[in-house]
């Protein structure tokens, strides 16, 4: 409902947006605006958040079934822990690119929400499968996961591509970025989970 309702309120970006992956156009129109405030980049961002919850919440039975023993895990606690992931990195993001008055962090954020609420029409896919089909779970979550990182690094790849020349002007504040903001959340979590 929420694809539909974004494509007939906002035909146009819509219709950038579906390209994402091999067209710069949706990504290079953030100069044009505040971008991550437009109510089409919200909705977007709100389907990806529901959309990876809801693939969370289905794939935890079939790969981790003994968190249920440490966590309540229902689907309102799923959503609420990605939200918190996804807002407290987003905030992060835009506090440093505020400190460091850094353009480059803004644009990459703007990108990379784009690129996640595009990948996660994936996940709804998947989802689905996984709802009305109780044979090949595993196969389903594996083949979701390659496929989401794989269209992810093509997209990060296009990314950096569009802006590699500020990023070598900046290389310092990009590997602080990539080592701060992507890799060391996603180690954090691992880690909490192995100990729990």
């Amino acid at each position: 409902m929420l694809l539909s309702w974004s494509k007939f309120l906002y035909p146009q970006r819509y219709s950038q947006f579906k390209y994402v992956l091999i067209n710069q156009k949706y990504l290079l129109s953030f100069h044009k605006g505040k971008m991550l405030t437009h109510p089409f980049a919200l909705i977007m961002s709100f389907t990806a958040w529901i959309n990876l919850s809801l693939f969370v919440y289905l794939l935890i039975p079939d790969l981790v079934p003994h968190l249920n023993l440490y966590f309540e895990l229902s689907f309102l606690h799923i959503a609420m822990y990605t939200a918190a992931f996804l807002m407290i990195k987003a905030w992060v993001q835009i506090l440093l690119s505020e400190v460091f008055e850094n353009q480059i962090i803004r644009r990459l954020q703007f990108s990379k929400i784009s690129i996640l609420s595009f990948n996660s029409w994936i996940l709804t896919l998947s989802s689905l499968l996984l709802i009305y089909l109780s044979n090949h779970n595993l196969i389903i979550i594996y083949s979701t996961i390659s496929l989401f990182l794989l269209l992810y690094t093509i997209g990060y790849i296009n990314v950096l591509r569009i802006h590699k020349n500020q990023l070598f002007k900046q290389i310092l504040y990009f590997i602080l970025y990539l080592c701060a903001l992507e890799i060391a959340p996603i180690l954090i979590i691992i880690n909490y989970l192995k100990i729990a």
